[in-house]
């Protein structure tokens, strides 16, 4: 048995790597751009609970019901995962799932060891740049890319690093060290530290990277952008 996903399922196969109880359930793992939760803190079950009340509370007040969640419609429950995960779904360490983070249980070697591929696209980030720009409906200017980094990426530090490893000035246009820091810092990065731990834990691991330059838009509209998407995130999903 060999499981794959592509994010945010990329997370949840590390997720099963981690879990004690998934030992024996599967054979290989392919992680494809699946390890940018690195990037963020996995939250307790206490975290997560209350950040959960907290998103559904204009809906349920508490005290909180089952009966209460389950008459709300779907996109009431959708925009409070927006709300309660921003960022995207994380599991918690609950204690039981996962006694540990995925990270702590990766570095420790304690997991459940088997051949991994794992690799990213050569410019995931530009996907969401992209949807950006088709939603507002224009281009990224240079006057924006600071702020736009500070906004989405980590704040001010961030933004000093951005700066510093992707000038605006060496791009034809702002979106593309836009989309090239955010895939550094949330995608390849993370992609690394992930096959480095587990590769120092003696497992057999495999790295590549989908660089497809010309693969077919994913978004609607993508074609008419002011920047080329690349081998943007999820581009190497037709090729599967």
């Amino acid at each position: 048995v060999t499981i794959f996903r592509e994010p945010p399922g990329g997370f949840s196969v590390h997720t099963h790597l981690a879990a004690p109880d998934s030992l024996g359930l599967f054979h290989k793992a392919v992680i494809m751009s699946g390890a940018y939760p690195f990037a963020l803190p996995q939250p307790t079950l206490a975290e997560a609970e209350a950040a959960n009340t907290a998103a559904m509370e204009s809906d349920c007040p508490s005290p909180q019901t089952i009966e209460c969640l389950r008459e709300q419609p779907v996109g009431a429950i959708l925009n409070a995962q927006t709300a309660a995960y921003p960022a995207g779904i994380v599991p918690p360490v609950d204690g039981h799932v996962l006694p540990t983070s995925v990270q702590a249980a990766l570095t420790s070697g304690s997991y459940n060891q088997v051949p991994v591929m794992q690799g990213n696209t050569h410019d995931e980030w530009r996907l969401f740049v992209a949807e950006a720009e088709i939603t507002t409906g224009t281009p990224l200017s240079a006057a924006a890319y600071r702020p736009t980094v500070e906004a989405t990426l980590g704040g001010s530090a961030m933004a000093d690093v951005a700066e510093a490893a992707h000038p605006v000035a060496n791009y034809p246009s702002p979106s593309d060290p836009l989309g090239a820091f955010g895939t550094d810092l949330v995608f390849a990065c993370t992609g690394r530290v992930s096959n480095r731990l587990q590769a120092n834990a003696g497992a057999t691991v495999y790295a590549y990277e989908f660089n497809d330059a010309s693969a077919p838009a994913v978004l609607p509209g993508g074609d008419a952008l002011s920047f080329p998407m690349g081998a943007g995130h999820t581009s190497g999903l037709q090729y599967l």
